[in-house]
């Protein structure tokens, strides 16, 4: 990390990965791929997602939603040939996680045909606007059955003869933000081939996530992960389970992620003040502005310990 912190530009981190290849301060640890045969491992964060989404199945707080609109003529048979090519060439998007014994297990769905999508005309619709957002509100709290999955759906909204909406809702046990870029890029590319004649223009995967959770239950050993479960009791030991908050109505009994948010947008000079401050503490933007936040915290609770 210190390294990080003394590389404030991305060439200058590059020089420092560089120097320690050079030095062979870096160890390079290949991810092998895994036997499809036998039962396949979940990540440590799908375990923790799996428990959750067991623990409240109805709640759509995990569920991961992008809207894309798009503009001109659209050859429905290559987008759906396009989704259906990214569905069979990522097996995370096939996954499913049955319980068996009260336990997650990893299942990937074969690739039948097709993935779950759905083309929703409202070209005669007089109120489009409160169409297009019931369909989005429906889209983003449909849930999604664990158990048998896919746990990834589509939807196209046709609003006019060249006006779209493409919904596009998975559970974030199988995607996260980072995953949800690829997969437009990914997207695009292969519509732009299909749309023109052209073949799968994607080299094949050499490894899939599978892979990576088979990695990662190797390489964090027992012990390494008891090390760290005792670090961070002790250091939450005696933390806060709320921050009280004077609030204008009582807590409800169950957290249902109802919130909102509030844009803040902070001026040149402001955004100067921070990276300024930031750089002469060592520290990312990212850290002095929760710093800030947990300090107003602190303030409004008369809390001195704040767990965000």
């Amino acid at each position: 990390m210190s390294t990080f912190f003394a590389s404030p530009t991305l060439q200058s981190l590059a020089d420092a990965v560089n120097a320690c290849f050079s030095q062979g301060d870096s160890v390079h640890l290949s991810i092998p791929r895994v036997s499809r045969d036998g039962p396949l491992d979940l990540s440590y964060a799908q375990q923790r997602l799996w428990f959750l989404a067991k623990f409240d199945p109805a709640s759509d707080s995990y569920h991961v939603n992008r809207a894309f609109r798009l503009h001109g003529a659209l050859d429905l048979a290559s987008l759906q040939k396009a989704l259906d090519s990214l569905y069979d060439r990522h097996e995370s998007l096939r996954c499913a996680f049955p319980t068996v014994d009260g336990q997650a297990q990893l299942q990937i769905l074969p690739f039948n045909d097709v993935l779950p999508f759905v083309i929703l005309d409202v070209r005669h619709e007089q109120d489009q606007d409160f169409v297009l957002k019931q369909a989005t509100l429906q889209e983003a709290v449909a849930p999604f059955d664990m158990e048998r999955g896919p746990l990834v759906r589509a939807r196209l909204i046709r609003l006019s003869e060249d006006q779209y909406v493409l919904l596009i809702t998975m559970h974030h046990i199988i995607t996260d933000g980072w995953s949800m870029g690829v997969m437009l890029r990914e997207l695009n590319k292969l519509y732009n081939a299909y749309s023109s004649g052209l073949p799968n223009p994607l080299d094949p995967l050499p490894i899939q996530y599978p892979d990576y959770a088979a990695w990662q239950r190797q390489q964090l050993t027992q012990d390494t992960l008891r090390d760290q479960a005792e670090y961070w009791r002790k250091t939450l030991s005696g933390a806060p389970a709320f921050i009280e908050l004077p609030t204008d109505r009582p807590r409800p009994p169950q957290q249902s992620f109802a919130g909102a948010s509030v844009p803040i947008h902070f001026n040149t000079q402001l955004t100067s003040a921070l990276k300024s401050t930031s750089h002469k503490h060592g520290v990312t933007m990212f850290m002095t502005t929760l710093a800030a936040w947990s300090a107003v915290l602190s303030r409004l609770s008369g809390q001195d310990d704040i767990v965000i």
